[in-house]
C-alpha cells in the first residue's frame, strides 16, 4: 500500500501545519477551480489543470489543510461535507499525480480508466493510503467506515469515482449549510438521466446503474426498497409510478473511463 503526500507532485509536506481555520479556507479557494475545470457533463479538464502551476497549488495547498485539519469539534452535517469534499478532492489529486507520472505527461491515453492507476488487481480505492484531518486512511475508508455510517444512501451521488459511469461530479463544495439541498439535487439529477435510468413500460423492467447494486443495502436501509426511492426521486412525468411499483430492476455494467 503506498502512502500519497504532496511530494508525489514535486513538493514536501509542510512541517508547520496550518490552524483550523486558515485550512479551511484553503480548501474554499479550490472550489472556484470546479467551475473552471469541471464541465456540464461532470468531465475533468486534467490536462487544463495539470499545466497551470498557480491552480496546481491551490490544490496541492487544499491537500495540506485535508491532511492537518481537525475535525472534532464539527457537527455531523460538517463532518459529512468535508470527508466528502475530502474524497472528491482526493481522487482529482490522485489523476493528476499518477497522470504527472506517465511518460508522456500531457495525456492520459495509456490510463484511461482509474483503475489502471494502481497495480493490476489493486483498487486505486484502497491501495493508497492518504492523510486525511490528521488520521491515514484510504479512499474507501472515507466512504465505507466514516460517511457510509451516517446513515444517509445519497452520500454515494456526491463522491466521484473520476468515470464516466458516475454522477457527475458537483461544481461547489459542499457545506454544512448547503449539503441537504445538494444531496437532493444531484440525487434528482443522477437517477433521472437517460444515459442513467430506463423504464421498459411493456417489459416492466426498469434498467439502472450499478451504483444502486453496489450499496443496494444503503438505500433499502434508508428508503426501503429500490423501487420506494425510485417512486420518490424519478420524475412520474418521465417514469410511470404504477409500472415503477410492479417492475423488476436491472443493473447495466459501469463505465470505468475517466
Amino acid at each position: 500500500m503506498r502512502f500519497v503526500g504532496c511530494g508525489d507532485l514535486g513538493k514536501r509536506f509542510p512541517v508547520n501545519l496550518e490552524e483550523t481555520n486558515e485550512n479551511e479556507q484553503s480548501i474554499i479557494q479550490v472550489e472556484p477551480l470546479l467551475s473552471n475545470y469541471v464541465d456540464q457533463d461532470g468531465n475533468i479538464d486534467y490536462t487544463g489543470w495539470r499545466k497551470n502551476t498557480e491552480n496546481l497549488n491551490k490544490l496541492r495547498k487544499a491537500f495540506f489543510a485535508i491532511a492537518s485539519i481537525n475535525v472534532g469539534e464539527y457537527s455531523l452535517e460538517k463532518k459529512k461535507a468535508f470527508y466528502i469534499n475530502a474524497h472528491n478532492l482526493l481522487v482529482i489529486w490522485l489523476v493528476l499525480w499518477k497522470y504527472a507520472s506517465t511518460s508522456s505527461g500531457s495525456n492520459l491515453a495509456n490510463q484511461r480508466s482509474i483503475q489502471n492507476l494502481s497495480k493490476p488487481g489493486q483498487s486505486p480505492f484502497n491501495s493508497f493510503q492518504w492523510r486525511v484531518a490528521r488520521e491515514v486512511m484510504t479512499l474507501d475508508d472515507i466512504q465505507k467506515k466514516i460517511l457510509e455510517p451516517m446513515g444517509d444512501a445519497r452520500i454515494h451521488f456526491a463522491l466521484t469515482l473520476a468515470s464516466k459511469g458516475m454522477p457527475l461530479l458537483y461544481k461547489k463544495l459542499f457545506t454544512d449549510k448547503t449539503l441537504e439541498n445538494a444531496l437532493t439535487e444531484i440525487t434528482n439529477k443522477f437517477s433521472n438521466l437517460p444515459t442513467i435510468t430506463t423504464l421498459d413500460q411493456d417489459r416492466k423492467v426498469l434498467q439502472t446503474s450499478a451504483v444502486f447494486e453496489w450499496h443496494r443495502s444503503d438505500f433499502e436501509k434508508q428508503f426501503g426498497t429500490l423501487s420506494e426511492f425510485f417512486l420518490k426521486f424519478l420524475d412520474p412525468a418521465k417514469f410511470n409510478p404504477e409500472i415503477i411499483k410492479k417492475a423488476d430492476i436491472s443493473f447495466k455494467d459501469f463505465d470505468w473511463v475517466l
